[in-house]
């Protein structure tokens, strides 16, 4: 067999056929190499790859990247045909070899490790534990943290609550809510009111971005009453509505 030392290694642990001095890789050894060396678990009828930074959720697509990858490193092929690709990707999302994913509630995950809630403090990424609650964002220069609220914050919420000091109290709990990485069975609803261009929109968008985009629906209010409106917030955990015209109010 032509190849690395680690290849050989591979040969013999999995018991590949070799044949005219290259390794012989069917569709379901492919799926048993990418079990057994990569982190993988079993989420949302997709898959949680532990990467660089943290675990992340993967689509199809970024499979096929994967598994070209692997042929191309480990195996010494060349990319396979986009068709094998997606077969093997396919076969992987429908495997019954992935554990399920358990989620860990104490801690935040970021670009640069996690962040533990108790503590305040930002720890390097751990394969054995899994946030809730995955951020997109870098804390390498993260202060030590306030009692209160931030003040640039406040200023953000009242000015989209102008003035009104329940609204204001209760879109703070509604944010608290939100991003408290502990579990909590209770549901929240608010409907953001105001004049236009008073952050309503930005705030809806950061709020979006704490969760994963196959939680997020878009069933407007004015549907729910229909004979299938609820249907679509089964599986969700966050429904943002679209603009109601005040002047037209709908049951």
């Amino acid at each position: 067999v032509q190849g690395t030392s680690t290849l050989l290694k591979f040969v013999k642990y999995f018991n590949w056929v070799v044949a005219d001095g290259k390794v012989q890789v069917n569709d379901t050894e492919m799926v048993e190499l990418l079990v057994t060396i990569l982190e993988i678990r079993e989420f949302n009828d997709g898959i949680m790859l532990f990467t660089a930074e943290g675990w992340q959720s993967c689509d199809q697509k970024f499979l096929i990247k994967v598994i070209n990858a692997l042929s191309k490193i480990l195996l010494n092929h060349r990319a396979s045909a986009h068709s094998r690709s997606e077969s093997i990707a396919k076969a992987l999302l429908q495997s019954h070899d992935l554990q399920a994913v358990d989620f860990n509630n104490e801690h935040v995950q970021v670009k640069n490790g996690i962040f533990k809630v108790k503590t305040g403090q930002v720890e390097p990424h751990d394969v054995s534990i899994i946030p809730r609650v995955r951020l997109t964002v870098d804390l390498k220069g993260l202060q030590p943290l306030e009692s209160e609220i931030p003040e640039h914050f406040k200023s953000f919420i009242k000015s989209i609550t102008e003035g009104d000091v329940e609204y204001y109290e209760y879109l703070i709990d509604v944010i608290a809510y939100v991003i408290a990485p502990f579990k909590m069975h209770s549901l929240k609803s608010v409907i953001f009111h105001g004049s236009g261009g008073n952050g309503k929109t930005i705030l809806m968008d950061v709020i979006r971005s704490l969760f994963e985009t196959s939680a997020v629906t878009s069933t407007n209010l004015s549907d729910l009453n229909s004979d299938f409106g609820l249907s679509g917030l089964q599986k969700a955990s966050l429904n943002i509505s679209q603009e109601i015209s005040a002047s037209q109010p709908k049951p």
